[in-house]
């Protein structure tokens, strides 16, 4: 085991999400849950719990079909290769910070035979005038709300209506990568009293994540009309995604869509709360200034080398573990910023205080460089 990782366990207080996950703890309280729901075992796909689960899943968003999938990178593969090949063209269109273009080593052209055109700049949203770079040959748009490699930003909801106008003169096609859709509600409901199904409505297909904020061990659900569905399934097995079983990941899901979803606004505020304490630090940058949704990204002048010192040092002292990983900043245009780190708040930062929140970030942002 490295040294961050005996660390990482050694820390009582964690500002990522929901903190170390005990194993056992998990275990006993996916089996209680289990208990309650009587679940029963699925097999390669079929099984009460899951087909109801799926079901269930496809109403909160409006569509008429779900799958339960193990990962999130084959579902939106798998839901682009669909598109491409009922179009006949190749091409996909994102964002530059889309996770097909930084997290997945390109699996959509290795595995698909997918090309990518990327639209719009890393530090903000897609704008209509970004679709005059495309030719009107892509099979399908992917867009990721909220964008999370750029700070958690959401456009308004009007903005987002002009966006899949003007992206409907393009493309026939478009895909919601809604890993983190489930935090979107709050930003959304204040003023148009919103339900998810709402924002799922304009596209044609959505993928939602259960191990982020909800606190699954794993899985996703790839959601939109059943003829596509049942293609999607045909593609799950070709891919060799139709395990055998999947009922302890199934399990895990449901559970933190019951334990976490009612939280996220008390998330969300939370953020806010702790991005107004950067404010007063010196030599960081809080982007977006006011966050959206239960995550953003704070900037420093220090290295990533130098910050990893910090937080080990910190770790070490305080018993407190502050961030998993640092990134190079997409802001050195901005104040010399040379770093970045992602908060993602859970119920960890619901019970850190703010003196002792500031107090790290402060050792952090004045470390030498």
């Amino acid at each position: 085991m490295s040294d961050h990782a005996t660390l990482y366990r050694q820390c009582r207080q964690h500002f990522y999400m929901h903190g170390r996950i005990s194993i056992p703890t998990l275990y006993q309280d996916m089996a209680e849950y289990a208990r309650h729901f009587d679940v029963d075992v699925d097999q390669y796909g079929k099984g009460t719990f899951l087909n109801d689960f799926e079901a269930e899943v496809a109403r909160l968003l409006g569509k008429e079909a779900a799958v339960f999938m193990p990962s999130g990178v084959m579902a939106q593969q798998i839901a682009l290769r669909i598109r491409a090949d009922q179009s006949k063209l190749t091409r996909i269109a994102y964002h530059p910070t889309s996770h097909l273009e930084i997290n997945e080593h390109q699996g959509y052209r290795f595995l698909h035979g997918l090309q990518a055109s990327l639209l719009g700049e890393h530090r903000r949203l897609i704008e209509p005038d970004d679709f005059s770079t495309l030719d009107g040959s892509a099979s399908s748009l992917l867009l990721e709300l909220p964008q999370r490699w750029a700070g958690g930003l959401l456009p308004e909801w009007q903005q987002l209506n002009r966006v899949i106008e003007t992206a409907r003169q393009y493309v026939s096609y478009i895909h919601l990568d809604g890993a983190r859709l489930w935090e979107c509600l709050h930003y959304y409901s204040q003023e148009n009293d919103f339900q998810l199904s709402h924002i799922s409505r304009p596209f044609d297909s959505v993928y939602v994540s259960f191990y982020k904020t909800l606190g699954g061990i794993g899985g996703a659900m790839l959601v939109g009309e059943q003829a596509f569905i049942d293609e999607a399934r045909i593609w799950l097995r070709r891919q060799g995604g139709n395990l055998y079983q999947l009922h302890p990941m199934v399990v895990a899901a449901h559970m933190g869509m019951d334990r976490y979803l009612p939280h996220i606004p008390a998330y969300i505020k939370r953020a806010q709360t702790i991005a107004g304490l950067i404010k007063n630090i010196p030599g960081l940058i809080c982007h977006p200034q006011q966050p959206v949704v239960n995550m953003f990204h704070i900037h420093f002048a220090q290295d990533v080398n130098m910050l990893e010192k910090i937080r080990d040092h910190i770790a070490r002292e305080s018993g407190i573990w502050v961030a998993g990983k640092f990134y190079p900043s997409y802001l050195k245009g901005t104040d010399n910023m040379s770093s970045f780190m992602e908060v993602h708040v859970g119920e960890s930062l619901l019970n850190i205080d703010d003196q002792t929140f500031h107090n790290c970030l402060q050792r952090l942002a004045s470390a030498d460089q």
